[in-house]
């Protein structure tokens, strides 16, 4: 995949989970420091955001799809399985 392919790729992912947060804004909810989001599956625990059903995990600093594939360590994103 060509850097130009990897950078539309993280831009695309980013809208759809900014747009995906905006719209779930209103059942976020504080908890002992952490927000959480019990409907759709966003929480903040430890710093670290996760989407529970979807697939999408943000844990020290990295995104992370389980199901998908896609996967992104030290500042670059890589498809793991194909």
């Amino acid at each position: 995949m060509s850097l130009l392919q990897e950078d539309a790729t993280a831009t695309a992912l980013a809208i759809a989970t900014a747009i995906a947060t905006a719209i779930a804004i209103a059942n976020w909810r504080m908890e002992d420091g952490g927000w959480r989001m019990e409907d759709g599956g966003w929480r903040m625990e430890d710093g670290g955001w996760r989407m529970e059903d979807g697939g999408w995990r943000m844990e020290d600093g990295g995104w992370r799809m389980e199901d998908g594939g896609w996967r992104m360590e030290d500042g670059g994103w890589r498809m793991e399985d194909g």
